[in-house]
């Protein structure tokens, strides 16, 4: 069992359930060739309806959806992204951010037209695409990006078909967008554009052209790899300063918990040693105290005997007089 399978048992509400599952299916949907988040998804998407909120509900329905279109699942996607438009027509009133709900509708709606022309209904697709490429604003970046990025899907989509002429009308007319807005024809662009041509005029017969093509191509591509290669030094040279800076701050940290603990030691000796000190004072005091205490009751013992032959003394003294003075007193008698 997944930690996220654990994480979605644990979780008590329905917006905590929800954010399990989509760590659930964003990694099991890593392989565009398995099926094996799509009970995830089902899970997902009727749990978003619960909540009555159009927001959650939306986000189910298009990673649903996103979710099969990558799999070439279309009538499966088209499913999903027929039920967003529903969902907006029940909740239109609680849209509060305007401009993300008209990009989401877009984004929604050339959706729906890929799906239709990938399942060979291009008399259903492929006007809601031309109609949403005709509202795109091309003073905004992200509207530019995805007219630059949906055309080139249209490209690809009629050489798939052999519809070459299509094909170059697409990509000519992508072309002439992105020339009003030079700053945003990057090399990657470019390099779309030279190896589409490329395809374009090598099955149209046009060989110079397409020799042309596929040497600026290259250059482009050279380019891109180099940018490619660069932008993995760097992250290594990040990722290596990164754990640098994490050993150097592991080891302040052992040196500071180390000099801790030896300073908590040192005070734990201090107080052991300073605690047996204090025992053996304590002792020492004792045993001096009986030792004086001895003295004491044996000198008071030698005064007791001393004062008692002293008093005995006296008494002797005493009598010896008085048997003296007797003796005098007494006549003698011849």
């Amino acid at each position: 069992m997944l930690e996220t399978e654990k994480d979605f048992e644990k979780a008590g509400d329905i917006s905590g359930q929800l954010a399990a599952l989509s760590r659930i299916i964003a990694v099991l949907g890593n392989n565009v060739h398995s099926l094996s988040a799509e009970s995830y998804i089902i899970k997902h998407t009727n749990l978003a309806k619960k909540t009555n909120d159009a927001t959650a509900i939306e986000v189910s329905l298009n990673s649903a959806g996103d979710f099969y279109m990558q799999r070439e699942k279309w009538t499966k996607a088209l499913r999903y992204f027929l039920k967003i438009k529903t969902v907006r027509k029940t909740y239109k009133k609680r849209a509060l951010n305007i401009k993300s709900y008209q990009i989401n509708h877009w984004v929604n709606e050339l959706n729906i037209g890929m799906c239709y022309l990938n399942m060979n209904r291009e008399e259903l697709g492929l006007p809601i695409v031309e109609n949403v490429l005709k509202e795109l604003p091309m003073d905004v970046s992200f509207t530019r990006v995805l007219f630059t990025q949906v055309s080139f899907d249209l490209v690809n989509y009629y050489l798939k078909k052999s519809n070459y002429v299509k094909a170059e009308k697409y990509l000519k007319r992508t072309e002439q967008v992105l020339k009003i807005n030079p700053s945003i024809s990057s090399t990657n662009d470019k390099y779309k554009f030279e190896k589409l041509y490329f395809q374009i005029n090598k099955h149209k017969g046009n060989f110079k052209e397409a020799l042309s093509n596929l040497e600026r191509f290259q250059v482009y591509n050279d380019t891109l790899l180099a940018r490619q290669m660069q932008n993995k030094i760097d992250g290594f040279k990040s990722e290596l300063k990164l754990k640098s800076e994490s050993q150097k701050r592991e080891k302040a940290e052992k040196e500071s918990l180390k000099a801790a603990y030896i300073n908590k030691n040192y005070l734990q000796w201090t107080l052991i040693v300073g605690s047996i000190l204090s025992l053996l004072s304590l002792l020492y005091v004792v045993k001096t105290n009986k030792t004086l205490k001895q003295k004491n009751d044996d000198l008071a013992n030698k005064f007791d005997e001393i004062l008692a032959a002293h008093l005995a003394g006296q008494t002797t003294e005493r009598q010896r007089v008085a048997l003296g003075r007797a003796m005098i007193r007494t006549p003698k008698i011849y």
